[in-house]
């Protein structure tokens, strides 16, 4: 499995699981505890100051996106992996929200930033023997 669709997985598995939780009152996660799941995760990756309107993102928008991946391997660890596929099979996703979590995750989660330097890194190869096949033939 790539990279982009182990992330789309975890997304759509945490998402899943976000939509369990507020239809389960008994499994209801209280603010104090989303609030505490986002500072780890900015802290984690150095996004304490960075606000997230500049990316067009609300606040709530990106906490529950970011969330939702932490929500997604607790959801799925341990004895709640079997529970998955069931939470998988009972809850349809909104393909335009999955998309729009996709991003959210994979720009403040590093992944975007990952894969442009993979990506630059294949660019720059490239160039590079191109540049040298085409001193060979002069």
């Amino acid at each position: 499995m790539g990279d982009w669709t182990a992330l789309e997985q975890r997304v759509r598995d945490g998402l899943a699981c976000l939509a369990r939780l507020d239809d389960d009152d008994d499994d209801a996660l209280d603010e104090a505890e989303v609030e505490a799941a986002a500072c780890d995760f900015r802290y984690a990756r150095d996004l304490v100051a960075a606000p997230t309107s500049r990316r067009g993102w609300s606040a709530v928008e990106s906490r529950s996106t970011r969330g939702s991946t932490s929500f997604g391997a607790q959801c799925s660890s341990g004895a709640g992996r079997t529970n998955l596929d069931e939470i998988r099979a009972a809850y349809e996703l909104d393909e335009d929200e999955v998309a729009e979590a996709v991003l959210c995750e994979a720009i403040c989660g590093g992944m975007a930033v990952s894969l442009a330097e993979r990506l630059a890194a294949r660019a720059a190869v490239y160039a590079r023997m191109r540049d040298e096949a085409a001193r060979r033939r002069c």
